[in-house]
Formats: structure tokens, C-alpha cells, sequence
């Protein structure tokens, strides 16, 4: 049984799951509608940062959400991973040249479109088989389920979509 901490930072995850997933379906219904998007880029990178925040919390407490994920939801998990780890910034940088800017702002637009071009091509029914947007699974017998022993790392030694990491340090890990 895991202790107060692995379950609160379960809930957490699963919270923040949440949140994201009903924020995709607000995504998807403003892309069919081709209504301006606001500020949703920035909403969705924040949203995607603090996912990978909690995974990765979750990894070095041995439990790896991105395990379970399979289908739709494997391919969306995929997105956010590379719509959270693409080096936008937000703040403009001091010191960087005006071309580092443009290939950030490049970057970023891209990374943009590739998660919403992940987002349409999801079914019209892939809400319904997402087990995170059931309230039971947020009781401690669901969160066993949603993170079963089989999606556990056995040491710290995963990043935030479960792949084997390196133990060199001096290595720079490129997504």
C-alpha cells in the first residue's frame, strides 16, 4: 500500500490529468468551431509543465502514470510530452540575438501545431474511454487501479514517459 505521499501525489496527477483532458475537450470543440483560441497555447503549456512536473515526482516515488496509457490517450500522453519539453520561453531572453528569438518563436508555433493537429485526430468518443475522468478512480481502490504494480519503476530511472534514463550525469538527454 503506498504511504500519504505517494497517494497525495496520485491524486495530484490525476487532478491535473483531469483538468487537461476536460481543457482537450474544450480544445477540440473550439477547433470545429474555428473560433479564436485566446490565450490557449499558453494555458496548455502550463497545463503539459505541471503533467511532466507530477510524473516526474511520481517516477522517483516509483509509480509511472505514462505506463497505463494506451490508444488515444498513449498518443495524446506523446504530444504532451513534446508540447511540455519544447524550449519556449516565455520571457524574452537577455542577451539573445534577434535570430534565437525567431527560431524559438518558430519552434514553439510548431510544437503548437503538432499538439492541436494530435487533438483533432482523436475520435469523437475518446472521453468515454479514459478511465482519470471517472470520480471513482480518485478513491484509493481506483488510484490502485489507475497505477498498478506493473507501472511502477523500480528505481528512479525513468523520465516522465517511462523510457530508461541514463545514469551519466555529464550527458545531455535530447528529446
Amino acid at each position: 500500500m503506498p504511504d500519504a505521499t505517494t497517494t497525495a501525489v496520485r491524486t495530484k496527477w490525476i487532478a491535473a490529468y483531469s483538468d487537461f483532458l476536460l481543457a482537450v475537450l474544450g480544445l477540440r470543440r473550439l477547433d470545429q468551431t474555428e473560433c479564436n483560441l485566446g490565450i490557449s497555447q499558453e494555458i496548455f503549456a502550463d497545463k503539459a509543465t505541471r503533467l511532466l512536473e507530477l510524473a516526474d515526482e511520481l517516477n522517483s516515488l516509483g509509480a509511472c502514470p505514462a505506463l497505463v496509457l494506451a490508444g488515444e490517450e498513449g498518443v495524446l500522453w506523446q504530444a504532451v510530452v513534446t508540447y511540455g519539453t519544447t524550449a519556449c520561453w516565455r520571457v524574452l531572453q537577455s542577451g539573445g540575438t534577434v535570430a534565437e528569438v525567431v527560431v524559438a518563436a518558430d519552434e514553439c508555433r510548431a510544437a503548437w501545431a503538432e499538439f492541436r493537429r494530435t487533438v483533432r485526430t482523436l475520435t469523437d468518443d475518446f472521453e468515454r474511454t479514459i478511465p482519470a475522468l471517472d470520480p471513482r478512480f480518485l478513491r484509493p481502490e481506483g488510484l490502485t487501479w489507475l497505477f498498478p504494480a506493473a507501472a511502477r519503476a523500480t528505481h528512479s530511472d525513468r523520465d516522465e514517459v517511462c523510457e530508461a534514463t541514463t545514469q551519466d550525469f555529464d550527458q545531455i538527454i535530447l528529446r
